[in-house]
């Protein structure tokens, strides 16, 4: 997803070099997008992992339904990977050419 965002917005991100933006302008740009889909997902998650956690307990055994050291665990690692999957296009789009940006169109 962040890599298709990326791809799409070459030419707006080709004017923005143009017009003085740094590479760590447009890094920030690429990958404050992400952040921001994975803080709406993560507070909907964890709001649907409290809401059903009644339900799950029956189930488990040993264990609490809302162990707080493995819903904050996964969070993190769900965390990681969307940053790193962020950061990759956010690299390829700080390297990108403004003039021949501008004639994808």
């Amino acid at each position: 997803m962040a890599a298709q965002s990326a791809r799409q917005r070459t030419p707006e991100i080709g004017i923005r070099l143009a017009l003085g933006a740094t590479a760590s302008d447009i890094a920030r740009l690429v990958l404050g997008r992400g952040v921001v889909s994975v803080a709406v997902g993560l507070v909907l998650g964890l709001g649907a992992t409290i809401a059903a956690s009644r339900a799950r307990e029956s189930m488990l055994y040993g264990v609490e339904a809302t162990d707080v050291r493995t819903i904050g665990a996964v969070a993190l690692l769900l965390l990681g990977v969307k940053l790193i999957a962020c950061w990759i296009p956010a690299r390829w789009a700080t390297r990108i050419d403004p003039v021949r940006s501008l004639k994808v169109e």
